[in-house]
Formats: structure tokens, sequence, C-alpha cells
């Protein structure tokens, strides 16, 4: 038979034992919510590499066929509408002779949130909903009712924040 004194000793090591697991649960738990909680934006990436698609889509070759591209540009690129709502895809295909043709997709209105983030007027607290941004002007050969000619095309992408 036990003693009441060996019952009363484990009972006082039994809770330095269960102190010093809810202490390593807690150092766990802490350590872990630090690599969690840390916000990463991928925006911009996220812009470079829709561009990066349009422009594979649009000059395969670095060749423009304006006879063959119609509608929306993402929807011609084969981006679904649900996969598409967070951008805003502009194409302004131009020669020598000036711009020839555009071609976006998605709410042009976006464009006022990045020029607000541009001016540096924001509050502090709203820079994660900064929008991802990409532009860039690319040289290719634009086919025109069959005649190729020197041309350009300006690529402009814009990404969401939600």
């Amino acid at each position: 038979m036990r003693s009441k004194r060996g019952v009363l000793g484990e009972g006082i090591i039994m809770m330095y034992r269960l102190a010093l697991v809810a202490f390593v649960a807690f150092v766990v738990l802490g350590v872990s919510s630090v690599f969690y909680a840390h916000y990463i934006d991928v925006r911009d990436a996220e812009a470079v590499i829709m561009m990066r698609s349009v422009v594979d889509c649009v000059a395969p070759e670095g060749v423009v066929d304006l006879g063959v591209i119609s509608g929306e540009i993402l929807s011609y690129c084969g981006f679904d509408d649900e996969d598409v709502e967070r951008f805003y895809v502009r194409v302004n295909v131009s020669d020598d002779e000036g711009d020839v043709k555009e071609f976006s997709q998605g709410d042009p209105g976006m464009m006022w949130v990045k020029e607000i983030f541009d001016k540096g007027k924001v509050a502090v607290g709203i820079e994660k909903y900064e929008p991802g941004y990409s532009k860039r002007v690319y040289d290719v050969v634009v086919l025109r009712d069959g005649v190729e000619g020197d041309g350009k095309i300006e690529v402009e992408v814009l990404v969401s924040d939600e």
C-alpha cells in the first residue's frame, strides 16, 4: 500500500510535468504563429506571370496577327472568367504609323486605386491593399491584312487585392 505522502509527492511532480508540457506547447504555438501570420504579397509576381502569358498568347514567336485576335483578350487566351475576375489586362498594338488596335478585359476602374497608391496619399495600415501592377513594351512584328511590319505591343496588368 502506498502512503499518503507518496501520493502527494506524485501529484506535485505531475503538476510540474503539466506546467512543463503547457510551457512547451505555448512556445511551439507562439513560434509557429509568427511564421504563419507573416503577410506575403505576391500580386506583383502574379501581374508579371499574367503579362508573360498574355504576350505568349497574343504574339507567339513575336508575331501579332490582328486578323486572328478577337473579343476580350483573356477569353481569347483561354482563361476562364473565374480565373480573371481579379485582373485588368490591356494590350495596345501599334506599328510605325501609330496605334493599331487595343484589347482589354477586366475593370479599368481599378486603375484609380493604383493611382492613389502611386501618389502616396494612403493611410497607414492599408498598404497591404495596394494592387499588383506590371507594364512592359515588347518589340514585335505586326501582321495586318497579310502585310508584315515592325511594331510594338504595350501590355499592362493590374491585380486587385481580393
